[in-house]
């Protein structure tokens, strides 16, 4: 089969392959989640060496049971709940210092339009500062939720929280970002003046 036509297949006809031990089949389903399963990994561990073995783990877990895939489910559900897991279960070893944020801050009335002005990296460079700050689950969800466009319900079975306490938490994680957002663009401003 050839490179370019390997590339082209669905999940299942990649697991397919698989499962028959073809040589190249591994490798393009690790190309094709390898960016997501690191950043779900990072979001929750909030650590970057952490994250990379996290991603590692849970591919190796995931072709240790690959024959389980039941194609109920996309399998990228089925790949990030391995991944949320594992993540979750390394997490509760090592917890990284949260830094606690009361949202009673007098918060600048045209901080949305300020991310407007920014350049992309620096839009992208104060998300992900305020993403940290987030606690894991938070982080984890709205990655979950906006990055890679997951269902509520996938998100629900990837996580094993009801659909309702996953749109409750993502409504929490996205007034925190803001708040986060906030202080972190209005003390660049106070650092410019």
């Amino acid at each position: 089969m050839i490179k370019t036509e390997i590339c082209k297949l669905s999940d299942e006809e990649l697991i397919t392959l698989v499962v028959k031990n073809h040589p190249r089949a591994m490798s393009h389903i690790i190309d094709r989640y390898k960016g997501m399963v690191f950043t779900l990994s990072f979001r929750i561990l909030k650590n970057q060496l952490d994250a990379e073995e996290a991603a590692q783990d849970t591919f190796i877990k995931a072709f240790k049971a690959i024959n389980t895939f039941r194609f109920d489910c996309k399998f990228s559900t089925w790949l990030y709940r391995i991944c949320y897991n594992h993540a979750v279960s390394k997490a509760r070893v090592y917890k990284p210092i949260q830094v606690d944020v009361d949202t009673k801050f007098d918060l600048p009335v045209d901080t949305p339009n300020a991310l407007d002005g920014l350049s992309a990296k620096d839009r992208s460079k104060y998300l992900n500062k305020a993403m940290e700050m987030l606690e894991s689950e938070e982080s984890a969800l709205l990655t979950l939720y906006y990055v890679d466009g997951e269902s509520i319900d996938d998100i629900s079975a990837i996580t094993n929280l009801s659909e309702s306490n996953v749109k409750v938490k993502l409504h929490r994680g996205r007034k925190k970002l803001y708040t986060y957002l906030s202080i972190l663009l209005k003390e660049e401003v106070s650092m410019l003046l």
